[in-house]
Order: structure tokens, then C-alpha cells, then sequence
């Protein structure tokens, strides 16, 4: 898709979507616009997880991405958070809560962004 930012996640596979998966794949490879970034705790490639764990501490330094998606008007909970799946089309406007996982394994809260 001519102009999707970031380049690397503008492979289309199926047709018509971008793939989440390897989009962090892409940002994250030695080549990629993130792979000289490493985790603080193990010294290894960033890894990305479903969700912050305080009883597995190998989670350290790791990424959580959940979408958050609008329910229906009238829901009694206006957002619906789920994980970022590998499968997910992110070719479309998606909102992204970041979070690392602590030297615990405890979730902080990075931010939001529109991507």
C-alpha cells in the first residue's frame, strides 16, 4: 500500500491486509527501524507476549499490544481490550495500547497510539 508508514508493515498478505505478525517481525529484524533495540533484561531481540505475567519472570523487558476496540452504542462498556493477534489486519485505522512488562514481570502502561 503506497504511503503506509511504517514501510515495512506495508506488505499486503492475503491481498487487501496487513498481518500484524509480520509487520513486528519486519521493524524488529536487524535491518528493521527497531532491531537495534534489545531487551534491557536479557539482552536479546525485543519479543512481543499476550500479557504481563509476575509469575514468569523470563517475561521481563517484554512488549504487550492490545487493540482496543469500540462495542456497540448503548454497551455498558464503551471499549472491548483484547491482544493484538499475530492474524490481525492492521491495514485498517487500529488503536494500540502499548505496555512492557517490568523487571517483575508487572505491567506498566506505555501509552495509546492511532496506528
Amino acid at each position: 500500500m503506497p504511503g503506509f508508514q511504517p514501510a515495512a508493515c506495508a506488505v499486503q498478505s492475503p491481498p487487501g491486509t496487513q498481518i500484524w505478525a509480520g509487520c513486528f517481525e519486519s521493524i524488529t529484524a536487524p535491518d528493521g527501524p527497531l532491531g537495534a533495540l534489545t531487551n534491557p533484561f536479557s539482552g536479546g531481540r525485543l519479543q512481543r507476549v499476550v500479557k504481563c505475567d509476575s509469575q514468569d519472570r523470563t517475561l521481563a523487558g517484554a512488549l504487550v499490544f492490545e487493540k482496543n476496540t469500540p462495542t456497540p452504542p448503548g454497551s455498558a462498556i464503551p471499549t472491548l481490550l483484547t491482544a493484538l493477534a499475530d492474524s490481525d489486519n492492521i491495514g485498517e485505522k487500529v488503536q494500540i495500547r502499548l505496555s512492557v512488562c517490568d523487571k517483575g514481570a508487572n505491567v506498566i502502561r506505555i501509552g495509546e497510539l492511532e496506528f
